[in-house]
């Protein structure tokens, strides 16, 4: 068994004999490189000690210039030590490496509203909606936004939004599926359009059959073109559904055929 610790900027790693002892002959030392300071800031944002944290994270990143989990990470730590400037400015430097993380966007966008930066915040929050329609996170923070900037009503729009979110996420989309596609064989076919709804975003949109279902109800109701737009989104991760019955008979219905 090995063990490795760390004095100043030096790692020094040794074994243990089979009596339980160090033994002499196996230890070496070497500099500290990236991912040491890293695997250290993270025992210590793990210890709850930020102040520390920072400055291993900080290290890293001097190792790993424009390293954005390094930048992500210091910032947490500033964030959490109470340095909230300083941790917009390691936020923005990670984002800048990394444009398209959901969860980076939240912490920035959390970051420019303890500063009370709330436009600053708002765009965070967007962008992070944008990158994840699902996020429930995304609206609460836009939600709080809205309300820094004294925005009511879209604050109250946002906070719906929230709510309706988390309550989606909190179920698989097998599970709408399943709900709607009961009420749908039960002939209530505006019940069923709902759950239908709830398992297509539920899915992302990127499951097939929650759509297909979704144009049945939708055909029942007497729109066939949404019915339509609904097969041409499933045909598009499952291109074999242009050859099946339904479609061709919709197809015909839409186009006059």
């Amino acid at each position: 068994m090995q063990k490795q610790f760390f004095i100043g900027k030096v790692k020094v790693k040794f074994a243990f004999t089979r009596q339980g002892f160090p033994s002499l002959k196996s230890i070496s030392a070497s500099p500290m490189e990236y991912k040491d300071y890293m695997e250290f800031g993270q025992a210590a944002l793990n210890r709850k000690e930020y102040g520390i944290a920072a400055k291993r994270f900080e290290k890293a990143g001097k190792r790993a210039p424009g390293n954005f989990i390094a930048n992500w990470q210091h910032g947490k730590a500033l964030f959490l030590n109470g340095d909230f400037l300083g941790a917009e400015k390691r936020y923005t430097a990670a984002i800048k490496a990394n444009k398209g993380n959901h969860d980076l966007y939240l912490d920035h966008g959390n970051c420019n509203l303890e500063l009370r930066r709330f436009y600053c915040a708002l765009g965070d929050f967007k962008a992070a909606a944008a990158l994840l329609a699902t996020s429930h996170d995304a609206y609460l923070g836009i939600h709080k936004a809205f309300k820094g900037l004294k925005r009511e009503n879209e604050a109250n729009i946002a906070f719906r939004m929230h709510k309706e979110l988390k309550e989606l996420n909190s179920k698989s989309w097998h599970e709408y599926f399943q709900s709607g596609a009961s009420l749908l064989d039960d002939g209530k076919s505006l019940a069923a359009l709902a759950e239908l709804d709830k398992a297509v975003r539920a899915s992302r949109g990127e499951e097939s059959l929650p759509l297909i279902f979704r144009a049945r109800a939708n055909l029942r109701l007497g729109n066939p073109s949404e019915a339509w737009d609904d097969l041409e989104k499933a045909a598009t991760t499952n291109p074999g559904i242009r050859e099946h019955p339904f479609y061709l008979k919709l197809k015909a219905a839409v186009s006059g055929e």
